[in-house]
């Protein structure tokens, strides 16, 4: 059950509260408003499983506004609630706190899934390439996590200008003049330096 109260639990809580001093219409019409709201997303997590990140990231919604309405019914004593994780009753915060930590938990298995995956192709890979003949199971698995860990480097290309000037220099052309030789080049021959082989001269 997502919600953590019904709509009639939380208006007898309000009605039967002592905390509320004044503008009982007014405040009757802000927990209904936040109500309509819970209930948006209550019904929409009913269409996603339990075990998946967006349902949790619904839940600290639902949480959020079940804490504006224990503001309203509770100013100072504060609401209390059953947590959906672990069954206790539990402060706002509590619960916020095991729902961040259920997350983190989700993301770890996502990304150990995912990394799981990746290796497993990787290993494929390698043994469709006759590599478990020449080297164990398991340093064919070891590399494949290597792999599966190696960041792309993050060097940037040369542009068409650095290329240019690079090749004048080895080349033993005199810098100074860069400028002005390549402000005459075509726009075609400028093009053609984006690979860092080529040059015109």
């Amino acid at each position: 059950m997502p919600a953590y109260y019904t709509d009639e639990e939380f208006i007898h809580m309000f009605v039967n509260s002592n905390e509320v001093i004044n503008n009982y219409n007014t405040k009757l019409g802000h927990i209904k408003q936040k109500l309509y709201t819970i209930n948006i997303y209550t019904d929409v997590q009913k269409h996603i499983k339990n075990n998946k990140h967006k349902y949790f990231d619904y839940q600290l919604i639902v949480l959020r506004f079940t804490e504006l309405i224990g503001y309203i019914i509770y100013p100072e004593s504060h609401l209390k609630i059953k947590s959906i994780i672990n069954n206790n009753i539990v402060t706002i915060n509590e619960e916020k706190t095991l729902i961040k930590s259920k997350l983190n938990d989700l993301k770890r298995e996502l990304k150990s899934k995912q990394f799981q995956k990746a290796t497993k192709k990787i290993v494929n890979k390698l043994n469709l390439a006759q590599m478990n003949k020449l080297l164990p199971s398991d340093i064919i698995e070891n590399v494949a996590e290597h792999l599966v860990n190696k960041r792309p480097s993050k060097k940037k290309s040369p542009t068409n200008w650095q290329n240019f000037c690079k090749h004048r220099k080895l080349a033993g052309l005199n810098y100074k003049d860069n400028s002005s030789v390549w402000n005459s080049l075509s726009f075609d021959i400028k093009c053609k330096y984006k690979n860092q082989y080529y040059t015109h001269f």
